[in-house]
């Protein structure tokens, strides 16, 4: 059994069932998502990688969490940017649906960590039969895996296959590990439909933040905590069976404003915010750039910081 300061484990038997990558069952609404949502966070990535001179510093911060932008401050121009040389965590990966997409987008190095071991073995199976030996597995006994994260491997001349790892771990054991120099931060962290579900919310966020190397990219998704959403994604998404009965406490959700405050606690900078919605009259999820009562989608950098070259 896992200890950690942040797991829940009332909240963590909801995602008990093993069919993650069955599209009718208990995680339909995922798949149905999933493609949107990775369309967005693909292209965040991408345009991040391409303009590491925008990302944010300690002296230029975002002051009000509400003048966060809601479009990225990038061009167009990113599309052809080699990931390769990049490693990313996604935290609470369930099956391991966005890691497996992170890994076919072109990233070096994806490692995914959850503390639900059902859903490891799920993703571990998933993807050893999607990838055979680039997916690696690190049982460990949950509290002191070991992570074998260096950083992206090196690409060999006319190759561009990278690794994924799973790990049956919490977030605490992964921060400790990187702190103590064994394992290298990343520089992209993935955190999606998860703050929604932890016991310490500051102190969560403040996990994810170590985790994420200077320079790095960290993206949340969660659920805003207005009557809107919680008729629409408790009443109405349980009544009709998109997601299971008791899957979300409204009270846990959080507002953009609030996830942004506590990411510039934790040390990083947010920088845009998308909303994800649910058009009835195509049946069909899209993002939406201002429409963040719902679903939303949070993107915040590590500042790097910069030497003190006093007295030199």
């Amino acid at each position: 059994m896992i200890t950690s300061a942040f797991v829940d484990p009332d909240e963590l038997a909801k995602f008990s069932p093993a069919d993650w990558w069955d599209e009718h069952g208990n995680y339909a609404q995922l798949h149905r998502i999933h493609p949107v949502r990775m369309g967005w966070i693909a292209d965040t990535i991408r345009k991040h990688a391409a303009h590491p001179t925008l990302v944010a510093t300690p002296e230029s911060p975002v002051v009000n969490p509400e003048s966060i932008p809601s479009t990225p401050p990038y061009s167009d121009h990113a599309g052809s940017i080699d990931l390769h040389r990049l490693s990313a965590l996604d935290v609470g990966c369930g099956g391991g649906m966005v890691c497996e997409s992170l890994h076919r987008l072109g990233l070096g190095a994806v490692t995914g960590v959850d503390a639900n071991e059902t859903a490891i073995e799920v993703a571990i199976k998933h993807a050893q039969s999607a990838f055979g030996d680039a997916v690696h597995s690190h049982h460990g006994n949950g509290d002191n895996p070991s992570y074998g994260h260096s950083s992206a491997p090196g690409r060999n001349e006319g190759e561009n296959r990278g690794t994924l790892a799973y790990h049956h771990a919490s977030i605490d054991s992964l921060r400790a590990s990187i702190m103590r120099g064994e394992t290298l931060p990343f520089d992209v962290v993935t955190c999606l439909e998860v703050v929604e579900h932890v016991k310490d919310l500051n102190g969560f966020v403040a996990a994810v933040a170590d985790c994420v190397a200077e320079g790095g990219l960290v993206i949340f998704s969660t659920l805003a905590r207005t009557r809107l959403a919680r008729y629409l994604a408790v009443h109405l998404a349980e009544g009709i069976g998109w997601v299971p009965k008791g899957t979300h406490d409204w009270k846990k959700f959080v507002n953009p404003s609030e996830l942004a405050q506590q990411c510039r606690v934790g040390g990083l900078n947010p920088f845009v915010t998308c909303g994800m919605i649910y058009d009835p009259r195509t049946a069909e999820w899209c993002m939406h750039p201002h429409r963040l009562r719902i679903n939303y989608f949070l993107a915040a950098t590590k500042p790097v910081i910069q030497p003190d070259r006093a007295g030199q």
